[in-house]
């Protein structure tokens, strides 16, 4: 087992750099300053408007501390706002502007250019099969 884990691993990075994953800013400009962790952020806060700060930060386990540099950050870049909670005065809540609705489109479509890329290679069948399994492996 031990074997085929060290095989399947250096074979994700392998795919992850033949598909440039690791910089985004290859596939589209308006990606190249946003790391993965904003882009990850950026999402949430498209899935669920008005998330708190504190909500993000337990979703992605990263401290109070870092959450605000990288909230800090989008909100320098005109990314996200932040705007006081109507239900908790205490909290604040975060909010895509245009630009930030903007990135979270554009990161989209990379996603589905880099999916497409990467199934490129495989049959309908192979496809379907894939998509079980990696079901499977999120339902374990």
């Amino acid at each position: 087992m031990d074997e085929a884990i060290e095989k399947i691993n250096a074979l994700n990075h392998k795919i992850m750099r033949k598909l440039r994953m690791d910089n985004m800013g290859r596939w589209s400009k308006d990606l190249s300053d946003i790391s993965y962790i904003e882009l990850t952020i950026i999402r949430l806060i498209f899935e669920e408007p008005f998330i708190i700060m504190k909500e993000i930060g337990k979703r992605i386990a990263v401290p109070g501390s870092t959450l605000t540099s990288i909230i800090d950050r989008l909100e320098k870049g005109g990314i996200v706002e932040r705007v006081p909670s109507k239900k908790d005065r205490r909290a604040i809540e975060l909010r895509l502007t245009p630009k930030g609705k903007h990135v979270h489109s554009e990161h989209e479509r990379v996603d589905r250019l880099i999916t497409k890329k990467m199934l490129r290679p495989l049959s309908r069948d192979e496809i379907i099969t894939l998509m079980r399994l990696l079901e499977k492996i999120f339902e374990g």
